[in-house]
C-alpha cells in the first residue's frame, strides 16, 4: 500500500429545526439545519500522520428534496444530491468514531501505536492564545495572481492596526509574485496551470526578524497552492512534492528555510485564495475558493444601510454604493483605530474564521521565533475560569 496516497474522509453532523444561532430560515418554518466537521486522515510522505478537520454547516428546505434513512449504530443518514451525511447528537460519538477509524487505519498500515485516552469536562468556544498581542509587525506577500489594489492594502493596514499590529507592510507594494492561467490539455484529465514569475521567486529574501503572511493562489482543493513544473513547462497541483526539483513558491521557501538545515526560524504563515476579497456577507455563497478577510451579517442581523451610508459618506464622496463597497470605503479611509472599533460593533463586522486562524498561528510562530533568542519570553494566554478542572490521560495497551 502506498501510504502517502491513502486517506479516509467522513462527515458527522448534528441536526435540528433551529439554526446554530437559534434563528429560523427566512420564509420557512420547517428548515432543517445540519452542522459539524469533515475529518480527513492522511499519512504523508514525511511519515507524519495528520488529521484535518474543517467546520461545515448546511441548511435544507423542503424544496431541496432531501430524505432521511432510519438510524442504526452509525446514526441516521440524510441524503441530498446523492451525498450522505451521518447524524449523531453528541460530540462524544464524533470523538469515539474518529478514534476507532484512526486505530483501524494504523493497524492496516502496520504501524505500532499506544492509544492515549484523553478526557475533559469542559471546552473552550474561543481561542485562549491571544496571538495578535505579540505581533508588532507583519509583512504581507501577495502571490494570488492579482495585484492588491490601494483600497485593499489600506483596509488591511487599518484593520490590522485595530487588532494590535503596529506596523503592516506589503512586499513589492502588494504586487503579485506570479500570474496564473488554468489550461485544458488534450488527453490530460488532471488540472494544469501556466505560471509566470512576475517577480523571480529566488529574489524574494525573507528577514528572520519579521512575520510574514503569504496570500497563495489556490490551485486545487486537496493540494492547495502546492504544484510542480512538468517537462512541458506547465504546472500540476500535487500534495506530494517528493522528488520534484521545480516546485511552487511556498514549497520552494519551505525547502530553503528549514530550521534543521539553516538553524534559523522564519515566522511565516500562508492562506490559499483564488483572489483576495476584503469583505463579504456571511450568508452569501462564494463563487470561488476565496475566503474573505471580513464578514458581516454573520448572525442574520440586518445591516442598517442608511446609517452605513452616512458613516461612509466622507470616504465615498457621497456615492450610494453596495454594503460591501461602503464598508471597504470606510475601513480603507478611517485610520482612527478607536472609530474602527465602534464601526465594527455597530455594523456587526468580524474577522473571518479563516483569517482569524491564520493570525493565531502567526502569533504562535512569532512567539517561537522570539523565544529562540530569549527563553524567558512567555506565551500570552487569556485568563480562563472553570467550575471544575478534570483533565487526565491514561495510556492503554500498545498495538502492533
Amino acid at each position: 500500500m502506498a501510504l502517502k496516497n491513502y486517506f479516509y474522509s467522513f462527515q458527522v453532523f448534528t441536526r435540528s429545526r433551529e439554526s446554530p444561532k437559534g434563528n429560523k430560515a427566512k420564509g420557512s418554518n420547517d428548515a432543517l439545519y445540519v452542522w459539524g466537521q469533515t475529518v480527513l486522515i492522511k499519512y504523508n510522505y514525511k511519515d507524519v500522520l495528520t488529521l484535518k478537520l474543517s467546520r461545515k454547516s448546511m441548511s435544507f428546505l423542503s424544496k431541496d428534496k432531501y430524505f432521511i434513512l432510519g438510524g442504526d449504530e452509525l446514526g441516521e443518514l440524510l441524503i441530498h444530491h446523492e451525498q450522505p451525511y451521518k447524524f449523531k447528537q453528541t460530540q462524544l460519538f464524533h470523538y469515539r468514531n474518529l478514534v476507532n477509524l484512526l486505530e483501524v487505519f494504523l493497524r492496516t498500515c502496520g504501524i505500532s501505536f499506544v492509544p492515549l485516552d484523553f478526557q475533559a469536562d469542559h471546552f473552550l468556544e474561543n481561542p485562549f492564545i491571544k496571538n495578535i498581542d505579540s505581533i508588532a509587525s507583519l509583512e504581507i506577500i501577495n502571490n494570488t495572481g492579482f495585484d492588491l489594489v490601494a483600497k485593499s492594502r489600506d483596509l488591511l493596514q487599518n484593520f490590522l492596526r485595530y487588532l494590535g499590529v503596529s506596523s503592516v507592510t506589503f512586499y513589492a507594494d502588494g504586487k503579485t509574485l506570479s500570474t496564473y492561467q488554468q489550461l485544458n490539455v488534450d488527453g490530460d484529465d488532471a488540472k494544469c496551470w501556466e505560471i509566470q514569475e512576475v517577480i523571480p521567486w529566488v529574489d524574494v529574501a525573507l528577514d528572520k526578524g519579521k512575520n510574514y503572511l503569504v496570500l497563495n493562489r489556490e490551485l486545487e482543493s486537496e493540494a492547495g497552492s502546492m504544484a510542480y513544473r512538468r517537462e512541458d513547462g506547465l504546472w500540476s497541483p500535487a500534495a506530494d512534492m517528493q522528488g520534484e526539483s521545480s516546485v511552487d513558491f511556498c514549497s520552494l521557501r519551505k525547502r530553503k528555510l528549514k530550521f534543521i538545515d539553516t538553524g534559523e526560524f522564519f515566522s511565516t504563515q500562508g492562506i490559499n485564495l483564488s483572489n483576495f476579497q476584503a469583505v463579504k456577507k456571511s450568508s452569501k455563497r462564494a463563487n470561488s475558493d476565496t475566503a474573505s478577510f471580513l464578514i458581516y451579517d454573520h448572525a442574520q442581523m440586518k445591516i442598517d444601510k442608511d446609517k452605513l451610508y452616512q458613516e461612509a459618506a466622507p470616504f465615498t464622496g457621497g456615492q450610494y454604493l453596495e454594503n460591501e463597497d461602503l464598508i471597504i470605503a470606510y475601513l480603507s479611509g478611517q485610520n482612527n483605530v478607536e472609530q474602527i472599533g465602534f464601526f465594527k460593533e455597530r455594523h456587526n463586522i468580524k474577522l473571518s474564521p479563516e483569517f482569524q486562524k491564520v493570525l493565531i498561528e502567526l502569533g504562535i510562530k512569532n512567539w517561537i521565533k522570539e523565544s529562540i533568542g530569549d527563553t524567558k519570553i512567555g506565551l500570552p494566554v487569556a485568563l480562563q475560569s472553570f467550575s471544575e478542572q478534570k483533565f487526565f490521560a491514561k495510556a492503554s495497551q500498545s498495538y502492533q
